[in-house]
């Protein structure tokens, strides 16, 4: 069973948090996009003996592809066996004894039956079947799990629910995503009817580091373009209220598994990990937590449970940040993402598409600010991005006239940075008259822009 976890975060990556204004939501998931801080953590597995040990068993006897930061698994197309219910997988509960979690109250069940699938975001959530091969009696033990689609073929879940560590059963052997539709009713995806693979970080597959529990099924249908999609993001915070859906399996009919959600409090934000005030069971394992802008912030994995009064204080699981979702672009289909750093010292930020420039913006000292946004797929507007090599800045336009202006004042263009889509949240401009460096703000929170502007900033309108 894996517990709170005790790991190293990567040198200088010190999460930064903004406060936002707090939003009622009006319904269960929306769409939107704001920005957000990080809980940094290390996808990067230890190099010794054992490890190579591991990873040469896993490739030989289960033929995984073995990258940098990730174990890939194609299911194969034919598994054998007698099928039993096990129900629920053992990561899915764990019992601690920190005196941090005595503070938390007792969750009650507040969960409710979702059967509005006219949102899009509910039709992102994916019912998990999940068959372990046994290694001893070849039994295919059938487990119940959550997921959630945030790519075109990107299904986000716990990396407990596709690598066990617990009974060492290994790789799952078959998935059956099932996905809503408009009317309510599922359209399954089988690994035995079609490619399947199942992502874990390499990380988890070594140590079962319940920070780094989520996993991801990549399949071969185009499935968020038929169903719904949630888009990742980093903006969560200490204080939010957070949403959690999944499929239960304790709430579960003898032929259904239907739907739930319940909403409540992030308690913390600590060691990579979000603990939410959300009553949860069994089953609903790789369900995410939305924040109120309809964006997926992270994954439940387990609750937790104080020992002694078994009671549950907590659903805790991954937190998104900038390495996850630098890791969700490398590994699947959820897009181009554009991450903002921040200098305290000059006040300036600056917004990339290279993961690397980030790490060696914040090796630098700089500080990362999480994922600003995406960059536009397909056909979108260009956004040019120029350095003033003197006061060491850097400027943000749609414009080629202001480009070439500037270029003739000794700045110098740095090519086009992200591209803007034609539905494109707006992404908002503002001018700062008392500073030399850092002088331009950009950014698509609406609460930030007028924060900025209660406090002197000025608006210049939109890159659009």
């Amino acid at each position: 069973m894996t517990k709170f976890s005790h790991f190293t975060d990567l040198p200088g990556w010190n999460g930064q948090r903004r406060s936002l204004t707090a939003r009622v939501m009006a319904v269960v998931l929306a769409g939107g996009l704001s920005l957000g801080a990080v809980c940094p953590l290390s996808l990067q597995a230890m190099e010794d003996q054992s490890v190579n040990s591991v990873v040469s068993t896993v490739q030989k006897d289960q033929a995984t592809e073995i990258t940098k930061d990730a174990w890939i698994y194609s299911l194969p197309k034919e598994v054998d066996g007698i099928v039993s219910e096990s129900g629920m997988l053992q990561e899915d509960f764990s019992f601690q004894t920190e005196s941090s979690i005595r503070h938390w109250p007792v969750l009650m069940d507040l969960r409710q039956k979702v059967t509005d699938f006219t949102l899009a975001g509910n039709r992102a959530l994916c019912r998990l079947s999940l068959y372990f091969k046994d290694p001893y009696t070849s039994e295919l033990r059938r487990f119940a799990g959550s997921g959630f689609i945030v790519g075109q073929t990107s299904v986000i879940t716990s990396a407990h629910c596709l690598y066990d560590h617990e009974d060492r059963l290994g790789w799952v052997e078959r998935i059956v995503v099932e996905v809503p539709n408009l009317d309510g009713t599922y359209t399954a995806y089988d690994s035995q009817k079609e490619d399947v693979n199942a992502v874990i970080p390499e990380g988890y597959g070594l140590s079962a580091d319940s920070a780094l529990d989520m996993g991801m099924i990549c399949l071969s249908s185009p499935v968020g373009n038929w169903h719904g999609r949630l888009e990742a993001s980093t903006d969560v915070h200490q204080g939010d209220t957070l949403l959690n859906a999944g499929y239960p399996g304790d709430l579960a009919t003898p032929t259904q598994r239907p739907l739930y959600a319940a909403s409540g409090p992030v308690l913390d934000i600590s060691q990579g990990e979000i603990a939410a005030g959300i009553y949860s069971s069994g089953g609903s394992s790789g369900s995410p937590f939305v924040n109120l802008e309809g964006q997926a912030v992270g994954v439940l994995s387990y609750g937790a449970f104080l020992s002694g009064d078994s009671r549950q204080r907590a659903s805790m699981g991954p937190c998104f940040n900038s390495q996850w979702i630098e890791w969700m672009s490398t590994n699947g289909d959820i897009g181009s993402p554009v991450y903002r750093a921040y200098n305290p010292n000059s006040g300036e930020h600056v917004y990339t598409m290279s993961f690397r420039e980030l790490v060696i913006l914040v090796q630098a000292g700089w500080r990362d600010e999480g994922l600003a946004w995406y960059s536009a797929q397909d056909e979108g507007k260009p956004v040019y991005r120029v350095y003033n090599p003197n006061a060491g800045d850097h400027h943000y336009t749609t414009s080629k006239t202001e480009v070439a202006h500037l270029e003739s004042l000794g700045w110098k263009g740095e090519g086009a940075c992200w591209k803007l889509g034609a539905n494109d949240r707006t992404v908002y401009r503002l001018y700062n008259p008392n500073a030399r460096t850092g002088t331009h703000h950009f950014t698509r929170n609406a609460s930030e822009a007028s924060a900025l502007q209660a406090a002197g900033w000025r608006s210049e309108g939109t890159l659009q």
